[in-house]
């Protein structure tokens, strides 16, 4: 066969799977200059939008990249993937979560006046087995929905990732992930290398850009980037920001040991030393637009952010959930609980308070779409991410 009928063989296959799937790239499947060119668009589709699991496993086939998580591999390494981006161009904005450039390496959705980007620092399936022990493949495969967050064998999906909030003139980043050069007694996290300023930087925004830091909490895979390792001292990474911890949970872990490592040492009390750290109330307003909302229980001082601007609301969970199947089953605990009934407490309040309301759900470790909102499913509740 001719390079070109090759070509033209491999995006009309791909577009007939798109098509089954009621997709709607599949016009520029049919366009593709090459299969490089269908593996970015594959890649955007793959990423974005549910699947039937029948058409998922067909297309990671046909593209022959390791777009989900599988038993060999820790992570999804999107940087294969990652072109040059442009935050404006080809972008749309309606509150569901859209591409950027037409590449869904990461995620931006409108609340009103306020932007939220996300940047992913890795993808995972290996931990969520040990952090969510009830959420077995057998009970996973249970729940109809939960396609776009768990792998090929039903395990959970977790993404580490940062929100980038704007609002009145700010840029604020919510978490800061795992980082680099970091000790941890985690092997997979221990002294990584992953290039996240740069994923940053793609979304368009530069480490001096950052004007206010916010942690959920003070957990290894919340604080990494708080710092940076420079001619061997750990420095704040954005120079111009004010990084605002809630008082309790600065209180808590300066004074307790984490599991994974040195974290308070090398990733908060640094801040505190360059004078960039402030201390606040669970309930502290960022902006009219942006607040801290309690949600204690997965560590003492722990908040979520919710975001209200011209009537539209969202709210990033930290980690009151970890996973969209704690929306579910919110007596489903997490090992890393420091309280596991006030765990459950706040889930369970959260959920049902926000459930059949128009307020999107962004969770802080969802992969997939990441985004949804939380309604009413028979005696229990789902994520809506349609």
């Amino acid at each position: 066969m001719a390079e070109h009928e090759q070509r033209s063989a491999f995006a009309s296959a791909a577009a007939s799977l798109v098509n089954a799937a009621g997709l709607e790239n599949a016009a520029s499947l049919e366009n593709a200059a090459n299969p490089v060119d269908v593996k970015i668009i594959m890649t955007s589709v793959y990423m974005r939008i549910s699947f039937k699991r029948y058409t998922q496993r067909k297309i990671a086939s046909l593209i022959k990249i390791p777009l989900h998580i599988s038993k060999s591999s820790s992570y999804v390494d999107l940087n294969p993937i990652l072109g040059p981006l442009d935050r404006t161009a080809g972008s749309r904005h309606d509150g569901r979560g859209q591409t950027m450039n037409g590449v869904n390496s990461m995620l931006s959705w409108q609340i009103g006046n306020v932007r939220i980007t996300q940047v992913v620092e890795l993808v995972t399936a290996t931990v969520g087995a040990h952090i969510l022990p009830d959420a077995t493949p057998e009970r996973m495969a249970e729940i109809p929905w939960i396609g776009p967050f768990v792998d090929d064998a039903n395990r959970p999906i977790l993404s580490m990732h940062s929100l980038i909030v704007e609002s009145r003139g700010q840029t604020i980043m919510v978490d800061t992930c795992i980082g680099n050069d970091k000790v941890r007694h985690y092997p997979k996290w221990h002294l990584m290398q992953s290039d996240f300023l740069h994923r940053l930087s793609q979304a368009g925004y530069q480490t001096d850009d950052i004007d206010t830091v916010l942690c959920t909490h003070l957990h290894v895979d919340h604080v990494g980037w708080n710092t940076r390792l420079q001619n061997d001292k750990w420095v704040p990474t954005f120079m111009n920001a004010e990084y605002l911890f809630a008082e309790p949970e600065f209180n808590f872990w300066r004074a307790e040991e984490q599991s994974y490592g040195p974290v308070f040492e090398d990733s908060v009390q640094p801040v505190f030393d360059a004078g960039k750290a402030v201390l606040v109330q669970p309930n502290h307003q960022v902006t009219d637009e942006v607040w801290f909302e309690p949600t204690p229980g997965h560590t003492p001082g722990h908040v979520s952010i919710h975001i209200q601007s011209r009537g539209e609301e969202a709210v990033i969970t930290g980690d009151l959930a970890h996973h969209p199947c704690q929306i579910a089953h919110r007596d489903w605990r997490c090992t890393a609980d420091h309280d596991a009934q006030q765990a459950y407490a706040s889930r369970d309040r959260f959920v049902r308070t926000y459930a059949d309301r128009p307020v999107l759900i962004i969770g802080t470790h969802f992969a997939g779409p990441t985004a949804g909102r939380i309604v009413t499913d028979g005696n229990t509740f789902r994520l809506d991410y349609s």
